[in-house]
């Protein structure tokens, strides 16, 4: 199982596995990530400041994250997670008025 998520189709495609959804609620990302429309994230724009403090929680506590939440199976790690919100935030501000769309 994974999460897809979009901004408007032709903008961005992002996709990474559930076995990370624990790390990225430490992380705070979790709610805007995998539950967008049921927490108000319609635009992309919503998404940056969730992600930006994301971002610095996964950079400030990357070891700790890494030890306590990488998936016992190996399907996904931290830099999987940490790239994905870095590209998807690059994406936001590029295109703040885009649509998000998820599917998981």
């Amino acid at each position: 199982m994974s999460l897809d998520i979009r901004l408007n189709v032709e903008m961005y495609h992002g996709n990474i596995t559930h076995n990370l959804n624990k790390m990225a609620e430490v992380a705070g990302v979790y709610e805007c990530l995998w539950r967008a429309e049921e927490n108000g994230f319609y635009k992309a724009h919503q998404l940056i400041e969730p992600l930006e403090k994301g971002i610095t929680f996964l950079e400030e506590h990357k070891d700790y994250l890494k030890e306590k939440y990488t998936p016992k199976n190996n399907w996904g790690s931290y830099e999987g997670l940490y790239t994905f919100c870095t590209e998807l935030l690059h994406r936001c501000v590029t295109y703040p008025e885009s649509d998000v769309e998820v599917s998981r």
